[in-house]
């Protein structure tokens, strides 16, 4: 089984289908109000209401380094703002959608439609091509690629 299939099966097992919409939220009900002219939110929105509330595949051995589990939120935040980092004007706003790897990881986009993932116990920020490239990334356990110096 390739990768696409082998995630999209691990999604359908969730519970994803795909005309799967449901509630989503922003931890900061101003910046939900601001959400059309914060691409960000919208993009970090649009995925929680279609995959908020899912748990797909599990931490364990990966074809490179470690397999990981995906807990897709069904309200978003401003991770940037939030994260205790002294990256504010070094990155761009970032807004976490889903937590991985049992909550060591951050699933992140920006406002330019661009995919990160943060390591938590290390403080490394990735930058990956795409979301599909995320989810292959994070759930089949391939290198997230050099991290960002920040």
């Amino acid at each position: 089984m390739d990768s696409k299939a082998y995630i999209e099966k691990r999604l359908l097992e969730a519970g994803w289908y795909p005309t799967r919409r449901g509630a989503a939220t922003c931890a900061h009900s101003e910046e939900q109000r601001l959400m059309e002219t914060t691409p960000a939110l919208a993009q970090a929105l649009a995925i929680a209401a279609e995959y908020g509330g899912l748990e797909v595949g599990e931490v364990g051995a990966g074809r490179e380094i470690s397999a990981s589990d995906i807990c897709f939120l069904t309200q978003v935040f401003n991770f940037t703002a939030d994260m205790e980092l002294n990256w504010q004007g070094v990155v761009p706003p970032l807004y976490c959608f889903a937590t991985a790897h049992h909550q060591h990881l951050c699933l992140l986009v920006d406002n330019a439609g661009d995919f990160y993932i943060f390591t938590d116990p290390d403080e490394r920020l990735y930058k990956v091509e795409s979301f599909d490239d995320l989810l292959r990334k994070v759930l089949l356990g391939i290198r997230y690629g050099d991290g960002l110096e920040i």
